[in-house]
């Protein structure tokens, strides 16, 4: 996996972090045999384990009772090279987890990291405090398109201020 980082673009002018290009397309990073894969199935079914009895369920209906939200985020890569301004939308990471996971969860206070696992295998770990931030979004578009196999359909993780193989894939 190839480390890399998504930044708010907070003005027009803002500058590259250091070592770092910027590239016109967005590659996608990853396995390349799930890039090619058709997709099966762009129902979302988001599951997740581990602060109740039975995992809890999400569907793309419980999150379409969220407010949507639309953001640019710069995208920069470890490997050195930056997508400058991709739009994202989808819902906040904070809504998902206040609105709809902790009413049917019985989470504790020791708490302190989420692992996410995505379809193709790959899986990363943050904090819970960091993804709860209000610029982590569960997104299911990009420029205003539903989300390409190629940039983690049918949902992806978007956390602006880490890394962008932290911003795990086809959840």
């Amino acid at each position: 996996m190839h480390a890399c980082s998504m930044q708010a673009d907070r003005s027009n002018g803002t500058r590259l972090p250091p070592g770092q290009r910027a590239m016109v397309e967005f590659p996608r990073f990853g396995g390349a045999a799930f890039a090619r894969r058709p997709l099966k199935n762009r129902n979302i079914r988001l599951e997740i384990s581990g602060l109740a009895d039975q995992p809890i369920v999400l569907t793309e209906t419980e999150l379409a009772t969220l407010s949507r939200v639309t953001q640019t985020a710069d995208f920069h890569c470890a490997a050195g090279w930056s997508h400058r301004a991709p739009k994202w939308s989808g819902f906040r990471f904070r809504d998902v987890w206040e609105k709809l996971i902790l009413p049917k969860a019985r989470p504790s206070s020791a708490i302190t990291f989420v692992v996410l696992r995505g379809q193709d295998g790959y899986r990363t770990s943050l904090p819970l405090s960091d993804l709860l931030a209000p610029d982590v979004l569960i997104a299911d578009r990009l420029n205003d398109q539903p989300l390409t196999i190629e940039h983690g359909a049918p949902i992806r993780l978007v956390a602006p201020a880490h890394y962008g193989y932290k911003s795990a894939k086809h959840l």
